[in-house]
């Protein structure tokens, strides 16, 4: 049979090959100056030398073939006790140890252990630095990587994968990491699927510097995308929450219950936002300032503790003429109401206070028309009453038409008509024309000016025209300048400084479905109808710059909209925290955040994936809100390599000589002549290059403080809005 010789080759001084390095046929040289050789493996799979100083001869060929063939009824021994071969067990053990036990000791670099197929192909290799390779796929324990197989085990997959099986009784972990001297394990994969870490988890991006996901070992949860929970299409019947890298939060409830709830330590329930986009908060919702002070705009929803006005509006604004309240109708490009600092009202439609009715008996209440008219019910009592400063009634109208005034009217003739003067001057008349023939038609009360023109006047059929500007000036602030009453108790009152008090509902535009829209304000609620899903029905704005600035708006279809970041934080358990106190008010940092907005686009050397860097951002530079709100921002650490500090340094490798003595054979004859050969004494020493170290740290965003910010400036806008509807009703 033919046996293909395969050579192999060292160059190392004194270097043999092991019996594990050939195979049968395979011939090794060492081809070093001083120690030329040559070697086979025999068929009892034992190394022979061939060739070089120590080869066999052809007496040790034949002694060796003598001695394998023979039969020993004992054990057999090699050298002092080194090699034993013991006949009872059949045991091979080498300086007490047996052949299944002796370590492979490889002493230069490479593989102490290689298999191979007949053909020669290797299929694994063990290196003498511990590491191993397998050509084909790997088994520990019983399981052959069927999951259908009840048994445990490891499979390791040539294609790069690792499968871990338990058996249907083992509920032990998978994988389990633990540090030197401490049980208790860092990380660790259980059977049921679940991952336990004693620190953070990073997964994705840059690790371990930049992850795309930091799942924090204190309960937060980073992530440099979007976070996604449940659905997120929100397209049909989705339940879902994300929270965008943009600042923005999406949430749907597909059975159209509450998408958010906030709850107070002692597990109140202090604010909801519904599926349909009402918003419900026991506490204050604040825009800006300190509105219901008067020291500085801003807006407050529901008074707050310092306001005894609960589910009032309070609007602040520096200048008198300043809009408080515009709002606007779908397709007119004017607006249909206005409200400004100064305590003006306008009305595109009618104003309606209480359950005013044309022409229904039993109602109390009265609505300002549009076209000038001021019409009103009253079931029995006075309609109108007005007081001086000593709190006298002056001018009393009751409902059955009769009127007091504080001075005693005269009674006079003009033109064949009857009338009455109060208080007669040289600059006014008030007149009432009595004459039948009057009473329907023209006035049945007016005021002239000298040349007897109509200034102001009150038709027979009730309606009221003025030629210049209604007002009722009054030099005490808070004075009443209108009230409307029920029974002598005041329902509805317009003061001086320009507040506005109602007891019942204020009902502005429809609100019926299909209508034109409108708005509502009544016990506590606030409302808005809109005729459109896509109408805003609430409109922040930013009024610190040279222009108004929309900062928040919250549309009829539930959506809402903000330029600021909103963030969620997931820890928040009071048997965490300590030295609780309320926070400061947080508007004006909000606004001034929101006023810092900018549109960028990432850098190639940005700490993001491909992905997010190819995007065109909106945010926050850290830097910039930095300078608003410290605490807003962090560092995340991080070092980079610079110029070159010292060189990389090779010492090389130390020999010296050393004498081989010459060989002799028993009698006495050089078999083998005295040589000399180098010898290792120092191995090459490589000292590499060091860098400069570098910061390279940068600065980010921590979006849960700004979450917390929006908060607290959804609050005292809120406050100071319920305190401007107190003062309203």
């Amino acid at each position: 049979m033919a046996v293909n010789v395969r050579l192999k080759h060292s160059s190392v001084d004194g270097k043999a090959p092991v019996a594990s390095d050939l195979l049968e046929g395979e011939v090794a040289l060492n081809i070093h100056q001083n120690s030329p050789a040559a070697y086979i493996k025999d068929s009892n799979g034992d190394i022979v030398k061939l060739a070089g100083a120590g080869s066999v001869t052809d007496a040790d060929a034949v002694k060796k073939s003598e001695t394998a063939s023979q039969n020993m009824a004992g054990d057999l021994t090699l050298g002092t006790d080194k090699i034993t071969l013991d006949a009872g067990t059949g045991e091979i053990t080498a300086d007490g140890v047996r052949a299944e036990q002796v370590d492979v000791t490889q002493t230069g670099s490479g593989y102490t252990y290689i298999g191979r197929k007949s053909d020669g192909t290797a299929t694994f290799f063990i290196g003498d630095d511990g590491s191993g390779k397998f050509a084909a796929d790997t088994i520990v324990g019983e399981n052959n990587g069927s999951a259908s197989t009840n048994a445990s085990g490891i499979y390791i997959g040539k294609e790069g994968y690792i499968s871990y099986f338990k058996s249907s009784s083992e509920a032990s972990d998978f994988i389990v990491c633990r540090k030197h001297g401490n049980a208790n394990p860092v990380a660790s994969i259980a059977s049921d699927g679940s991952l336990n870490a004693a620190g953070d988890v990073k997964i994705g991006g840059t690790l371990p510097s930049s992850p795309n996901i930091t799942l924090s070992a204190a309960g937060s949860i980073t992530a440099a995308g979007d976070l996604q929970v449940g659905e997120s299409s929100f397209s049909g019947n989705d339940d879902g929450v994300i929270v965008q890298t943009n600042g923005r939060i999406t949430a749907s409830a597909a059975d159209g219950s509450d998408v958010w709830n906030g709850f107070t330590t002692g597990g109140n329930r202090t604010s909801v936002i519904g599926a349909d986009g009402s918003i419900t908060a026991a506490g204050g919702i604040r825009s800006l300032g300190d509105a219901y002070l008067g020291t500085s705009e801003g807006v407050l929803l529901n008074g707050g503790p310092d306001r005894n006005f609960p589910g009032s509006i309070d609007v602040c604004r520096d200048g008198a003429t300043n809009l408080l309240w515009k709002g606007w109708q779908k397709g007119i490009t004017s607006p249909t109401s206005q409200i400004t600092a100064d305590g003006s009202i306008t009305a595109a439609g009618n104003v309606t206070v209480g359950d005013y009715q044309s022409g229904t008996a039993g109602k109390n209440g009265f609505q300002l028309r549009s076209w000038g008219e001021l019409v009103q019910n009253r079931n029995g009592g006075d309609a109108y009453t007005l007081y001086n400063n000593s709190a006298a009634k002056t001018v009393i109208i009751s409902a059955d038409g009769s009127t007091t005034f504080g001075v005693f009217p005269q009674s006079t003739s003009i033109n064949g008509n009857s009338l009455t003067k109060f208080n007669a001057s040289s600059t006014a008349n008030i007149i009432c024309r009595k004459t039948d023939s009057l009473y329907n038609t023209y006035h049945a009360f007016e005021v002239q000016d000298n040349t007897s023109a109509v200034t102001a006047s009150i038709t027979g059929t009730g309606s009221a025209t003025f030629a210049g500007v209604c007002k009722v000036d009054r030099t005490v602030s808070g004075d009443g300048c209108f009230h409307a009453a029920l029974n002598g108790t005041v329902k509805a009152s317009i003061k001086s400084d320009g507040s506005i008090l109602c007891d019942g509902s204020v009902t502005s535009g429809s609100l019926a479905p299909g209508g034109g829209g409108g708005n509502y304000f009544y016990n506590g609620e606030v409302a808005a109808y809109s005729p459109s899903a896509s109408n805003t029905i609430f409109r922040g704005w930013d009024a610190s710059g040279s222009t108004n600035s929309l900062v928040a708006s919250i549309y009829a279809n539930g959506n809402a909209v903000f330029v600021g970041s909103v963030t969620a934080s997931n820890v928040s358990d009071v048997r965490f925290k300590e030295n609780i106190t309320d926070a400061k008010p947080q508007l004006a940092d909000t606004v001034a955040l929101g006023s810092q907005l900018k549109n960028w686009d990432w850098k190639d050397d940005a700490p993001l994936n491909e992905e997010l860097r190819a995007r065109r951002f909106l945010g926050l530079v850290a830097q910039e809100a930095e300078k608003v709100c410290p605490e807003l921002t962090y560092t995340v650490p991080r070092i980079k390599q610079g110029k070159e500090l010292t060189p990389e340094v090779v010492v090389p490798a130390v020999y010296e000589t050393k004498t081989v003595p010459a060989v002799l054979d028993d009698e006495g004859e050089v078999i083998e002549e005295e040589t000399t050969e180098e010898v290792l004494v120092t191995e090459e020493q490589v000292t590499p290059a060091t860098y400069e170290q570098l910061d390279d740290s940068y600065k980010a965003i921590n979006h849960d403080i700004l979450v917390m910010k929006l908060l607290g400036a959804v609050a005292e806008l809120k406050a100071e809005v319920d305190a401007l509807k107190a003062v309203s009703s």
